[in-house]
């Protein structure tokens, strides 16, 4: 998934994008109704055609409804991750503070380094090759836990600290992949073809009963526009994990990294 092309597009191109497309809507709707225009007061207009209008603008609503609720839900999720996985390898840290020399402080070391790898950087943004080498070099950290755990428990029969040492790490490898998952999850392309179908829709419709009675305002059209085009650039911001103006504030990785650091200089 980190090679879709649709989530390499940066968020500032969207907004251009949506409203060109709306305007383009707009414009052939205005031109097809004066092509249809009767002379007739705007009181006498079709019900059939309001009707329509008022349906497939119910729609639109419902639409814009959930799937922003779905991308604020991913959000979500992401936070609720990056939380999880913050915690699980400060708890990790800590019980390896209990173990014996040497594997003790070699298990700290490999468990801050792989935090470090876990901090996403701004400058990678959608950057399918570079997002593939982060992970390459997160799972590589990963895979150096393991040995150094089993290194600072020792030997069986293990006692209780020994365990929840060992279980502590298990841990963190686990809500590591949950986390990485959640970057991954996206709104489905088709539903965003499926919006932006139903938006270019409801704006045809509108103003081809403009233009065909020779009512209606384009300065109100425009600012419909404008409002659904911001509203699903948001939608959009929120349904990218690494790039975008609304980004998960990673302070809680940030501060434990430090504190470790600290920990681990300290001796």
């Amino acid at each position: 998934m980190v090679s879709d092309w649709l989530w390499e597009i940066p968020i500032w191109v969207w907004a251009p994008v949506i409203f060109g497309l709306l305007k383009i809507s707009y414009l052939a709707g205005l031109w097809l109704g004066r092509r249809s225009r009767v002379r007739r007061a705007p009181d006498e207009l079709d019900d059939r055609g309001q009707v329509t209008l008022g349906a497939m603008l119910a729609l639109l609503g419902l639409l814009l409804a959930f799937t922003y609720s779905f991308a604020l839900n991913r959000f979500e999720d992401r936070k609720i991750a990056l939380l999880d996985e913050t915690n699980a390898i400060g708890t990790a840290f800590q019980w390896a503070e209990l173990t014996a020399e040497p594997g003790r402080t070699e298990l700290q070391r490999r468990l801050l380094d792989y935090a470090k790898t876990r901090v996403v950087s701004p400058e990678i943004g959608n950057d399918a090759v570079a997002i593939r080498q982060a992970i390459k070099t997160s799972l590589a950290a990963l895979k150096q836990l393991w040995p150094a755990a089993k290194a600072a428990v020792g030997e069986p029969p293990y006692g209780p600290v020994q365990a929840s040492t060992a279980a502590s790490v298990i841990v963190v490898g686990d809500v590591g992949t949950a986390r990485l998952t959640a970057g991954y999850y996206h709104i489905p392309p088709i539903v965003l073809v499926l919006l932006l179908l139903v938006m270019s829709l409801a704006i045809l419709l509108l103003a081809y009963g403009g233009g065909r009675w020779n009512t209606g305002s384009v300065v109100r059209a425009n600012a419909f526009m404008v409002v659904l085009s911001a509203l699903l650039v948001v939608i959009l911001d929120f349904d990218r994990a690494r790039s975008g103006f609304i980004q998960l504030d990673e302070l809680s990785l940030h501060s434990l990294i430090a504190d470790m650091e600290r920990e681990l200089d300290g001796r």
